[in-house]
């Protein structure tokens, strides 16, 4: 599909979209209300709003919201909106949207801003990634981690996707459905100089081990494993 749409803006003023969002927590089961991370979380999947604001909402401090969220999600609220933001745009390039309307449906005040916030880390360009990873050499592996098998690909640029799962055969074909016009190559990590060291921080980083790797990209791999929605 190659649906041409007209780029707009996003909503304006995303924080402003607080006030709605709280509304809409009340319509939510007496269990989920009762759950500020829950409600912050929601928060989050409907705007863009800061830290404070988001602490303010679910009527904990800034610093409390940031420790318990982090420890209940295994990202900062900053790391989960970033994260949203990304798996926005993926679904949009992958459907077909033009890239201009993708960046900025999925939030992104314009183009420059993917690369300015390292939210977007596409491993690619956005339009390489909408044409399936056409003209990218992508090297993987798999590795385990502490919450199970990892498959990391790479291209030159950096890590390009991270997917938990228990079948590593599943795992291969989501990677080729994910890039099926990109050169695909699995090579074994600790053979691979590029590539080695960054599985080796991913399974890391899924161990509880800070290290430095696009979070954005773990935390999807994070949400799918434990079921968060």
């Amino acid at each position: 599909m190659n649906a041409k749409t007209t780029p707009r803006k996003p909503e304006s003023g995303h924080t402003a979209d607080v006030p709605a969002a709280r509304n809409a927590t009340l319509s939510q089961p007496a269990s989920i209300k009762a759950d500020k991370l829950e409600q912050a979380r929601i928060l989050l999947d409907a705007g863009e709003p800061s830290l404070t604001e988001l602490a303010d909402a679910v009527g904990l401090s800034p610093s409390h919201l940031q420790r318990r969220f982090s420890a209940r999600f295994g990202l900062s609220p900053a790391e989960y909106l970033a994260q949203r933001k990304l798996g926005s745009l993926r679904s949009a390039l992958r459907e077909g949207s033009d890239v201009s309307a993708a960046l900025y449906d999925a939030g992104y005040g314009s183009p420059s801003r993917v690369y300015e916030s390292g939210a977007a880390r596409l491993g690619m360009t956005p339009a390489r990634y909408r044409a399936g990873g056409a003209g990218e050499q992508i090297r993987w592996s798999l590795a385990k981690t502490a919450i199970g098998t990892a498959l990391i690909a790479t291209t030159t640029r950096g890590i390009c996707m991270v997917e938990l799962g228990d079948d590593p055969a599943a795992l291969e074909a989501k990677l080729r459905s994910e890039f099926p016009q990109a050169a695909l190559e699995r090579v074994d990590a600790g053979r691979d100089e590029f590539l080695a060291p960054r599985v080796q921080a991913v399974a890391e980083t899924l161990g509880g081990q800070k290290q430095s790797v696009p979070v954005d990209l773990i935390g999807t791999a994070f949400q799918k494993k434990s079921g968060m929605r």
